[in-house]
């Protein structure tokens, strides 16, 4: 759910790519959760999550993956602006 505007609507395909380490992280996924949006985290130490930022020419986290676009970093008004217009 993703609260914008005083309405309240459902935002899929929201992917977040964190580590355990990273204070911004932290940041980004308490203010998802305020906004009641759901995510999928992906730790960028587990797996492969690691190497499909590297493909993407990422090195720095948090990063917000939602339908082919993404924001590198935590600004709050950056991601309301990415989750809006993704929802157009």
């Amino acid at each position: 759910m993703f609260r914008f505007g005083g309405s309240v609507r459902e935002v899929k395909e929201v992917i977040v790519y964190t580590s355990p380490t990273c204070p911004k992280c932290t940041m980004l996924k308490a203010y998802l959760k305020n906004k009641q949006i759901v995510f999928e985290e992906r730790d960028i130490n587990k797996g492969s999550n690691a190497q499909e930022l590297e493909v993407l020419g990422i090195s720095s986290i948090p990063v917000i993956k939602y339908k082919g676009e993404i924001l590198v970093g935590f600004n709050p008004s950056e991601v309301d602006k990415l989750l809006a217009e993704g929802d157009k």
